[in-house]
């Protein structure tokens, strides 16, 4: 209604309109303020907003020490855009003592609340993205706009942490994206180096590919701070190379004598040869700062023409701090110990000030600021150089004095433990601090906030070192629970096994079960086996030394199995005694944790845990058993082992939908899906992982490790099928969400999978660097899963730049790892690796005509072994049939290779391989001459349509031939 006011007078002005938008500035502006300089910089950042009109997010960091003009410049060109009315400008700033989660985003979704709360209603509900519920729950204040607060309640949000992370950062994304639509958006954050991690990784995401909003971003930070976390980690999450084109970085630096000097003599507000001695004087000792030459022209002016014989930014503060009465200096040092913007209400009550007025003398001395908004106001200190000189000239003692009255008027609300532990722990309180501590991690992870609730059990652990042992046990296991719960694996692990110190016997063999499995889950392998090795041999298990005995294991349990059956008496876990309990899931553990990594090892846990788990009775276990053996037997690819895995499957899902269990339905689902690309049915695959991640994702918690077997399981399928602009967005997804989160093992299956889309974009150095950088860090104890896929990655890479000899000599010297590790006995992995064996001793033998005899009756031996999996596998079929196209080939029998190459692709069509198929007519075009050139237009054309750059290096690598 402030539009509608009789008088004039009392109706809202501009600054009052962009407030209620949500648009309203950091901080107060000086009418009489002199901008001068800063032109080229000025240049730049108009540049970068017209990138951003043009559809692309652009990034600009400008950087400066504290009081250069950071503020100033980017105020101004903020100022340029909307006197033009040309954009939306969302502000928010850093608070070094906030400890608020997303903290550089916390006043950004203040201001967005702000704007969709005086929306017309139809107008911000058509702003609202798909995830507002879970984007809501991330940032509550959204709440307090109406669109938000009458949308119908869903009946869940995603529990999973990592998975409801990712809702609200995709919600936000959108929401921007919504608003960049309609008009052009500025998002400006100050003080990005007192931001935290997790603002750098929404930022990020919301700057990344895939629809990105179109906006600039605009972020400040003080360049002598530039190792603070929220910055180290944009650097790192900005070296990805779908960003580097967005980001522009602009360094502020000191005005020139001139310029300084310029504005020195427009703040004295006279021109007389004295004014401009004083404006010389005030340049000089400023050094081009122009916050400093602001406030000693200011002080100079305040004298009257007398000039104090002392011109520093130190001694204009130590004046006027000295010229404070008492209550303006406990006010003052109040807002100054709170270091973030605090209620003034707050701010009276913990200085003891009673008199308001004291509040306008600190403004009018520019030491005290307020901030008003429909919220609320707040006070502050004029600027960060102010509360830093109040600061150091307070004793220790009267700080802790101060953080303690702050605390007690804190705790009179109770509404913010974290805050009130802050201070508590900062006044010396540390009894209380830790109190406090536990209270706000109880309070984070109640709200499913479980990363948050970890990092306060931190705080309360180090707070209290006289914890009695039980005491500091229990809040470790709490602790690493909820890094477990938070997706964060390997931050668990090592928590866990701390807990395990001291412990009883019965609970240190449980600690450090679990430590051992959120090691191996999150890919630290060797540290993994090193925990549970003696763990097993506790519990009269033992570790199998070799991949040998594991197989011999797995005869004799396969038989075991076989005259036993899958009968059980059903009991509740109660009921179990605690030690056959704890014996099973040792077991189980060692199995979940190498059975995608070292098969024959987790396969042979897997069975000797099912034989366990139907002993207890236990269906709970048992169906996890059921589902572990039921996918590694289907796995192994022969019609027998089919019959038997899919009985286990079947029986694994009956057990799991009885109990209405939705972890082991969501397991299931992706065990089938596994399954099913065992059985190379791609697209049957996706639709498991699909069903079985939404189910997970929409009613679990802490199902990192089933979650990264869908990834996986769709990462093949998507390569299979040949899509790989989606498999290259998925992957890249994967390794941003694997980084954050500190899974090794996601970390590398998504580099590697993601090194197929690199190679299709033809940057063959980036492929091979995502490989051998992924390797690197991957375990050199014994040849896994991921060693094969690598292996392969690198003969491809090898085939597309027509270096077979390399190839060749490449999987030639991994064979004795590839034999002794028993990885052949999976048929994926088989088909895998006779494949490319075979496609590279043809490629070999067109570079080695001396060899070529050798060659090529190696090539044939591994297409005779591929077409022993034809019963199960088309893929496999057509596989052999293009390693017999490239022996005829060579053998100069064009007519046979033609004829080889038809039967491929007719299989490869049956077997959903599209671009697979491609390949192999366009190297049917190839070897036909000039009648087939059609052949070659039309699979170049498909090929170029799955986000292949270059189809001749391509269908190479495919065929084993050379690139034409």
């Amino acid at each position: 209604m402030g539009l509608l006011q009789r008088d004039p007078a009392a109706r809202l002005g501009g600054a009052d309109i962009r407030e209620a938008l949500g648009e309203a500035p950091l901080g107060p502006t000086e009418s009489g303020a002199r901008f001068v300089g800063r032109d080229d910089l000025l240049s730049a950042m108009r540049d970068a907003f017209q990138l951003a009109l043009a559809g692309s997010p652009v990034c600009v960091y400008v950087r400066g020490r504290s009081g250069i003009g950071k503020t100033a410049l980017i105020d101004r060109f903020i100022a340029e855009l909307r006197r033009n009315d040309r954009a939306f400008v969302l502000q928010g700033r850093c608070y070094e003592r906030e400890s608020v989660p997303y903290k550089a985003f916390d006043s950004v979704l203040d201001a967005l609340a702000q704007h969709l709360r005086h929306l017309p209603q139809e107008e911000a509900a058509a702003l609202l993205p798909r995830e507002i519920h879970e984007l809501t729950r991330l940032f509550p204040v959204l709440a307090r706009a109406p669109v938000v607060a009458d949308l119908p309640q869903r009946n869940f949000v995603a529990p999973d942490p990592q998975e409801a992370r990712r809702r609200a950062f995709r919600g936000l994304k959108e929401l921007l994206a919504r608003i960049a639509d309609r008009r052009p958006l500025v998002l400006r954050i100050a003080d990005l180096q007192w931001g935290d991690e997790d603002s750098a990784r929404l930022l990020v995401e919301l700057l990344s590919p895939p629809d990105p909003p179109a906006m600039l971003f605009i972020g400040s930070y003080r360049i002598d701070e530039d190792d603070a976390p929220m910055l180290r980690e944009l650097r790192r999450l900005g070296a990805r190379p779908e960003l580097k084109a967005l980001v522009r970085d602009l360094l502020v630096e000191p005005l020139s004598p001139d310029q300084a000097e310029e504005l020195a003599l427009a703040r004295l507000g006279r021109d007389s040869d004295s004014a401009r001695a004083e404006a010389r004087r005030i340049a000089a000792e400023s050094g081009g700062n122009p916050l400093f030459v602001e406030e000693l022209a200011r002080h100079i002016a305040g004298h009257r023409g007398a000039a104090p014989a002392e011109v520093s930014l130190d001694a204009v503060v130590r004046t006027r701090l000295a010229g404070l009465r008492a209550a303006g200096r406990s006010l003052l040092e109040i807002v100054a110990v709170a270091g973030r913007p605090i209620p003034p209400s707050l701010a009276f009550t913990a200085s003891g000030v009673t008199d308001r007025a004291v509040l306008g003398e600190l403004q009018a001395q520019h030491l005290l600021r307020t901030l008003a908004s429909r919220s609320g106001d707040t006070v502050e200190c004029y600027h960060d150089r102010i509360r830093d000189t109040v600061l150091a000239q307070l004793g220790g003692d009267r700080l802790a004095q101060l953080h303690r009255t702050l605390a007690d008027a804190l705790a009179q609300s109770a509404d913010d433990p974290e805050l009130l532990a802050h201070h508590l722990h900062a006044a010396g309180a540390l009894k209380e601090a830790h109190a406090a501590a536990v209270a706000a991690a109880e309070r984070a992870a109640a709200s499913l906030a479980f990363y948050r609730a970890a990092q306060l059990y931190g705080r309360a652990l180090a707070w209290a070192s006289d914890l009695p042992d039980d005491e500091r046990r229990a809040l470790l296991r709490r602790r690493a629970d909820a890094l477990a719960l938070a997706g964060r694996s390997a931050e668990a692990a090592p928590v866990y096994a701390s807990a395990a110190e001291g412990a009883s016997p019965a609970e240190s063999l449980e600690l450090r079960r679990r430590a051992g499995e959120q090691f191996l889950v999150s890919g630290n392998i060797d540290q993994g086996v090193q925990m549970l090795r003696p763990a097993l041999v506790e519990v009269d298990l033992g570790y199998p030394a070799t991949p040998g005995r594991a197989n011999m294991s797995i005869i004799t349990r396969s038989t075991q199995l076989s005259l036993r059956g899958l009968g059980f008496a059903a009991v509740r876990e109660e009921q179990v005694p605690p030690a056959d309990l704890l014996r099973l899931d040792v077991c189980l553990s060692a199995a979940v944790g190498l059975a995608f990594v070292d098969p024959i090892r987790g396969y042979s846990f897997y069975q000797r845990g099912l034989l366990l788990a139907l002993q207890t009775g236990e269906p709970q276990r048992i169906a996890r058993a059921l589902a572990g053996v039921g996918a590694m037997i289907m796995s192994r690819g022969t019609a027998n082992a089919v019959g038997r895995g899919t009985t286990l499957l079947k029986e694994a899902r009956r057990l799991a939908e009885q109990l209405s269990e939705p972890r082991l339905i969501g397991l299931c689902e992706i065990v089938d899906a596994i399954a099913a690309v065992s059985l190379g049915r791609w697209r049957r695959a996706l639709e498991h992982c699909e069903q079985g991640a939404q189910i997970l994702l929409d009613r679990c918690v802490g199902v990192g490790w089933e979650l990264d077997l869908a990834r996986m399981s769709t990462m093949r399928g998507l390569f299979m099928l040949g899509e790989l602009a989606e498999l290259g967005h998925r992957a890249h997804a994967w390794l941003r969400e694997s980084e954050d989160a500190g899974d090794l093992c996601g970390e590398v299956w998504s580099a590697l999978y993601s090194a197929y889309a690199l190679l299709g974009a033809d940057d063959i150095t980036s492929a091979r660097d995502r490989v051998r950088g992924a390797m690197r860090r991957w375990s050199k104890d014994g040849f896994h899963f991921q060693h094969m896929l690598a292996l392969i990655l690198e003969t491809s890479c090898d085939l597309y730049q027509g270096q077979g000899g390399s190839a060749w000599q490449r999987l030639a010297e991994s064979w004795v790892a590839v034999e002794n590790s028993y990885i052949f006995g999976w048929q994926g992995q088989r088909i895998l690796f006779l494949h490319a064996r075979g496609l590279a001793a043809v490629a070999a033998a067109r570079e080695q005509p001396h060899n070529a005899g050798v060659l090529l009756a190696a090539a044939e031996r591994d297409a005779a072994q591929l077409e022993e999996d034809r019963a199960l596998r088309h893929d496999s079929v057509a596989m052999a049939a293009l390693i017999r196209a490239g022996i005829a080939a060579q053998n100069g029998d064009i007519q046979q290779a033609l004829v080889r190459l038809e039967a491929a692709a007719a299989s490869f069509d049956t077997a959903d391989m599209p671009v697979h198929a491609a390949c192999a007519r366009r190297r049917r075009g190839e070897l036909l001459g000039p009648s087939g050139a059609t052949l070659i237009a039309q699979a170049d054309q498909y090929l170029a349509s799955r986000a292949i750059l270059r189809p001749a290096q391509w269908s190479a690598m495919y065929n084993g031939s050379a690139p034409t």
